[in-house]
């Protein structure tokens, strides 16, 4: 089982989602609308938003 942890820094909210396999599975309240998104289009649509996006460790 392949799980990261990414950070997601907005200018109104920072949050996390956890992604396993490539999909996420679970994420802040916030952004709960990823949850089941691929990674890429997580990457994709935070880059669309001008938001950074880090692996946490």
């Amino acid at each position: 089982m392949n799980e990261e942890l990414l950070s997601i820094d907005a200018p109104h909210f920072n949050a996390g989602v956890v992604i396993r396999n490539g999909i996420v599975v679970r994420s802040a309240p916030i952004i709960r609308r990823m949850v089941g998104w691929h990674k890429a289009r997580v990457l994709s649509y935070c880059q669309r938003m001008g938001w950074r996006v880090e692996a946490a460790e």
